[in-house]
Order: C-alpha cells, then structure tokens, then sequence
C-alpha cells in the first residue's frame, strides 16, 4: 500500500513537467513583450505613414458597414441578372450597331451606386456609333413598374446619347416598345466622381412570358447602368413612375436587337436558327 508520502512525489512527478512549462512560457512571453516595444510609439516617424494609412496610431483605417445582398432592390425584381453575373447572353447580351455580338461591356464593382449593387460598364466600339446591350426579364400579369439607374462620369449628363426600351410581345400578339423617361423623383446624384439619373415608366399591363430590355450609348464616354428593376405595381411599395408608358411599334434597330437576343437564346438552347428574311 502506497503512503501518503508516496503518492504526494507521485504527484509531483506527474505535474512537474507541466509546472515547467507553464514557467517557461511565462517567462518567454514578459521576455517577448518586453523586447516586442523598447521605445514608445510615438516615436515613430510620421512624414511616411505605414502602408500610407497616416493619422495616429488609433485612428480606424477601415470601417464595416451593412450592405443588404440584393441593395435596395425588391426581392420579386423580374429581371433575371439584376447583378450583371451572366454577360454570356444568357443574362445580357452586347451587341453593336450591326448587331453581331462584340464584347463591349463590363461588370463594374464601384463603391457606392443608387441602388448599392455592381454597375455594368457600356461603351461603344472604336469607329463604331452606337453600343448596346440586351437584358431579359421575365413579364408580370397587370400593372408594372420598370426602372433602372444611368451613369456617367461626372460633368457628363447620363441622359444625353443614351437611352433605356422595354421590348416584348403583349396580348394582343403584337410585339411593342416602351421608352423608359427620366424621373424627377429621386433626384439625380452624384457618388464618388459619377452622376446617376433614374429612368423609369409605368404600364397598365406587362408583357407576355419574357420581355427585352435594351439600353444604348451613342456617346465618347462609357455609360454605366444599375438596379434594372421590373415588378408588379403594389400599393404597399414605394416604388412608383411619374411617367405613364406607351406602346409603340419597333424601329429597325429594336427589331434587329429583338432578333439578335432570340437568336443568341436559341443557340444557347441547341435550337436552330429562325431562316432570315
């Protein structure tokens, strides 16, 4: 039978090492602390700030903030690539003046836009007059609001040498434009050296199944567009247009933009080509 003797050098056999350790960790870690800061601080100089962060040492370098995954969009947006993820055709489509497919657009990732999504980037073509692209969005049965955000570098007006059309099949069975207007309500602004125009309408009734929407920059600078929106009109949503659509017939170049989308849509489902005329 083991004494209490023996089981008190037992025991301090067992912990001895782990006594030992935690010394030499205690002792490493004053020594660390004690070589890790000889001088203050603020001895540093300051005419090169570190990583050019400048300000004192507790000064904030950088700040979180919340950003919602889809912004300030609504969640039921019709559009199928409201975030310009798919620039394959598939989401949105570039096409120049000829309408054969040219990649002439971009997804851009700016700091702050109106609706706090990415921006898809436009511009036209060395020696060529006009670009434009074509997205798809689905349609809604009754009333509907579409909408999206133009922008330009600053100094330069969003509204001039662009514009914004919703192309699609109504009931009727006639396929129909409908021009998108500047909206006074919100007021245009200006984030981060770009100015942003809202460019909306209202219909009293949607297209059929899915619907083009085609945007277009005939100027020397890149046009950005953002938060392409279309929803039913609700009653309890904000989100309204002070212009009250018409339908129109197509002009050449939405015809051809149609075809070439539809086109670009059948070969992506291994379908054949409609003959042309």
């Amino acid at each position: 039978m083991k004494t209490n003797r023996d089981l008190s050098l037992s025991l301090l056999r067992t912990s001895a090492p782990w006594l030992s350790c935690a010394a030499l960790m205690a002792t490493t870690s004053c020594y660390a602390d004690e070589q890790l800061n000889p001088v203050p601080l603020t001895t540093a100089p300051t005419s090169e700030p570190d990583g050019g962060a400048g300000g004192d040492a507790g000064t904030a370098l950088r700040s979180l903030v919340d950003r919602k995954l889809f912004g300030t969009m609504p969640l039921d947006n019709r559009f199928h690539d409201p975030g310009f993820t798919m620039l394959d055709g598939s989401g949105w489509m570039p096409v120049d003046y000829t309408y054969e497919v040219l990649n002439q657009i971009a997804r851009a990732h700016l700091a702050r836009t109106p609706g706090d999504q990415p921006a898809l980037e436009l511009w036209a073509p060395p020696s060529h007059p006009e670009a434009t692209v074509v997205g798809e969005a689905k349609g809604a049965a009754g009333p509907i609001v579409v909408s999206v955000w133009l922008g330009r570098p600053d100094g330069q007006d969003p509204a001039v040498d662009s514009g914004a059309t919703l192309i699609g099949l109504f009931l009727d069975g006639t396929p129909s434009a409908v021009d998108l207007a500047l909206d006074t309500n919100p007021a245009p602004v200006t984030l981060d050296g770009k100015r942003w125009q809202r460019l909306s309408t209202q219909l009293g009734e949607g297209p059929v199944g899915f619907s083009y929407f085609r945007v277009f920059n005939r100027g020397d600078h890149p046009l950005y567009l953002t938060s392409p929106i279309l929803v039913p009109v609700d009653a309890q949503r904000d989100l309204v247009s002070s212009h009250q659509g018409r339908r129109r017939p197509l002009r050449k170049a939405e015809a051809r933009a149609l075809r070439a989308a539809t086109e670009q849509k059948r070969r992506q489902l291994g379908l054949p080509n409609h003959p042309k005329r």
